[in-house]
């Protein structure tokens, strides 16, 4: 109480450094009640450092001071302190007049992982006018997953401000139970496009009955592609033979990246049906797609894949299809293929040629005598050096006698 404000602040500032209990009640007499308020303030800033909860009455006591930084003082020291006593009057400070005060308490109750912050901040989120308020509120449970503030969510979502809903949004993303799927599902349709396809991507990482059902639906006829996306992300990440219908009628959708993630989709269904819906996607417009999907029926050794790559041998005019369609008849030899690896030794592609004179070759037999002849007159060096090895590998002693004519050893 000495008449000099330097020494008051000295005093306070020495009665701080003692642990002594006895030394922090003084402490909070004068935060709460001395005349000086430059005082109270030094005091709230001491009082900050080593919380314990015996202060937060007196920081209570201080959110009734009507000068707004030494209530900002109090939140700050409420916020310092980790005992959940500290949250009711954190609680009342977010209906403090000042917004800057009100977001503090916000952001302090924010972090707290307990059931009475949980709590008010349910509450804000739903009826709280201040949207920086309700902003922290959904982050919260964005840090604290929560089943039960789905609904509060909810309500968030039908705020006028963007970056709330984004963040309610986004939040509902971490709750992953059937009733955010719910609310997520509503959202597919929400006029704002980032909303729509933050709710997709969230829907495609989840496998609640409702969020497959969506997802199929959006995937079908819904107007934003990348919500149709989203959905053929789902269908990728849980092939099933199920989805094959789905995404068979995706491959005629007027996106491409949709269309190759729907061929990615497919496929991952070791089915005959997923193998005919690629063989249609081998006539894509996009040759990026016609690639990929030839690549996945390549792989498949059934009857719907050798029809489809020997189509593709014969008449398709993507090199990279035809070449891959040659090298799955090297992989898997197959007699029937004959006539088409017959058609490509005049492709103009020395790759594709190359391809399918190894093919005949992995056949071998009489039958692919006269078209490995044909090879070894080929312009192109590496074509010539397949034939010959074809040749050589050949049992059938047509295949000496060729080599013999061309005068190789």
């Amino acid at each position: 109480d000495d008449k000099v404000p330097a020494v008051r602040l000295a005093a306070a500032d020495a009665l701080s450094k003692f642990t002594a209990p006895r030394a922090r009640p003084p402490l909070r007499k004068i935060l709460v009640a001395h005349k000086d308020m430059t005082l109270r303030l030094q005091v709230a800033a001491l009082l900050v450092a080593g919380a314990v909860p015996a202060d937060i009455e007196a920081f209570n006591k201080a959110l009734d001071s009507p000068d707004s930084q030494l209530r900002a003082a109090a939140v700050q020291g409420l916020n310092a302190n980790p005992d959940p006593s500290a949250v009711p009057p954190l609680v009342r400070a977010l209906s403090d007049k000042l917004a800057s005060i009100r977001l503090a308490a916000a952001s302090s109750l924010a972090q707290k992982n307990t059931e009475p912050a949980h709590a008010a901040m349910m509450a804000a989120l739903t009826t709280h006018p201040d949207n920086a308020v309700r902003f922290q509120a959904a982050q919260h449970f964005g840090q604290f997953p929560n089943p039960n503030a789905s609904d509060a969510l909810a309500a968030a979502l039908k705020s006028d401000s963007d970056t709330l809903r984004l963040r309610a949004l986004q939040s509902l993303g971490a709750i992953n139970d059937p009733k955010s799927s719910q609310v997520l599902v509503t959202l597919l349709n929400d006029p704002d496009s980032s909303i729509r396809q933050t709710a997709a991507t969230y829907l495609a990482q989840r496998n609640h009955i409702v969020a497959r059902e969506a997802l199929l639906a959006a995937l079908a006829n819904h107007p934003d592609n990348a919500v149709r996306l989203q959905a053929a992300v789902y269908c990728r990440s849980v092939p099933a033979p199920l989805l094959i219908d789905p995404l068979t009628a995706a491959l005629k959708i007027h996106h491409e990246a949709t269309r190759m993630t729907v061929v990615q989709a497919l496929g991952a269904i070791h089915d005959q049906r997923a193998t005919q819906a690629l063989a249609t996607a081998l006539t894509d417009e996009d040759a990026s797609i016609r690639l990929a999907a030839a690549i996945y029926v390549a792989q498949r050794n059934e009857q719907t894949a050798h029809a489809a790559m020997f189509e593709a041998l014969k008449s398709n005019p993507d090199e990279a299809v035809r070449l891959q369609a040659a090298t799955h008849f090297v992989q898997m030899p197959n007699a029937a293929a004959l006539p088409g690896l017959m058609v490509v030794l005049n492709d103009p592609s020395h790759a594709v040629r190359v391809a399918a004179v190894q093919a005949l070759g992995r056949i071998g037999g009489e039958p692919v005598v006269d078209g490995l002849r044909t090879a070894l007159a080929d312009t192109n060096p590496t074509v010539k050096e397949a034939a010959i090895q074809a040749l050589r590998q050949n049992n059938h002693p047509r295949s000496k006698v060729v080599l013999k004519e061309a005068g190789i050893q």
